[in-house]
């Protein structure tokens, strides 16, 4: 493996001013003042831990198939060298990717990559409504709140304003559920809805079945259309805490919109995924090939 010191120092500070980019953005359009967002996020920077960007970037060589299984990794000392890093950080990586059994140590022989790869399930998110349904029921959802709150005090008071046609010192319902795999936390989800429309459903009703089911079934509900938009964007503590990934993670931020069949708002949906079990399918239709 050739591992060159100032490729992992690049790869990092790009991911970082990507992230830092994507957060002092989304921070900004909550009118808060630069100066003080811009000593929090410093401080959240240099909080990631040298040995999950060492982990991270091992880990990557070794799912994509760069490094092969039961091929040796280089010694400690080449990895300090490579990296930059202290003998405990490369240590510290290396436990980890022990614990997930991406490698095998011997303390005479060194530290090999796993013969056999433990592959996470990644699941397979599509556009039609009827395929988000059915892979709603694929997870144990953990309903964690329906309430309803001031808009200015959600994630997204430009959104929800705009779709809605509120201000931010109006109310909407707001519905936080988690979606789990083997108690694994997979993604959060927030609804944004009216009031009138989201009580009917209570904490009981959303553990067992998903939401546009429960009020297919209870109030009649239809769509008239929707709309999905998927972009990349970094875990804030909250979010973080939530799904127990790192601060500042990639995760797949998933938002859709829907509309009654008369055109007007029904819901606002975020999903924020974790990245390492997000694959999108989309079929691609051949159709005007032939006049290419």
């Amino acid at each position: 493996m050739h591992i060159k010191k100032d490729h992992i120092i690049q790869m990092v500070n790009a991911s970082m001013t990507i992230c830092i980019s994507a957060a002092l953005k989304n921070m900004l359009t909550k009118n808060k003042f630069l100066v003080e967002y811009n000593y929090i996020i410093i401080i959240k920077v240099q909080m990631i831990p040298l040995y999950f960007r060492v982990e991270s970037f091992l880990k990557n060589r070794i799912l994509s198939g760069q490094l092969e299984p039961a091929s040796k990794l280089p010694t400690e000392d080449e990895l300090i060298h490579h990296f930059g890093v202290s003998r405990i950080t490369i240590r510290n990586a290396l436990s980890h990717l022990e614990k997930e059994g991406l490698i095998v140590r011997h303390r005479s022989k060194g530290s090999f990559v796993s013969e056999k790869i433990p592959m996470k399930k990644q699941f397979i998110f599509t556009s039609e409504v009827r395929d988000l349904i059915s892979d709603a029921k694929k997870y144990q959802t953990k309903p964690l709140s329906i309430h309803t709150e001031k808009v200015g005090n959600t994630k997204v008071p430009k959104v929800i304003n705009e779709f809605f046609t509120l201000t931010n010192e109006d109310e909407i319902c707001s519905i936080k559920r988690i979606r789990q795999s083997n108690n694994i936390p997979i993604y959060y989800i927030e609804n944004f809805m009216a009031s009138d429309v989201a009580r009917h459903l209570t904490l009981k009703d959303l553990a067992e079945k998903p939401l546009l089911e429960i009020l297919k079934k209870r109030i009649g509900l239809t769509i008239g259309r929707g709309e999905m938009y998927i972009e990349a964007i970094p875990a804030d503590s909250d979010i973080a805490s939530i799904i127990q990934c790192e601060t500042f993670d990639p995760l797949f931020f998933v938002q859709i919109f829907y509309w009654f069949p008369n055109g007007d708002p029904f819901e606002v949906v975020n999903r924020y995924v974790r990245a390492d079990y997000f694959k999108y399918r989309v079929e691609l239709d051949p159709k005007g090939f032939e006049s290419v």
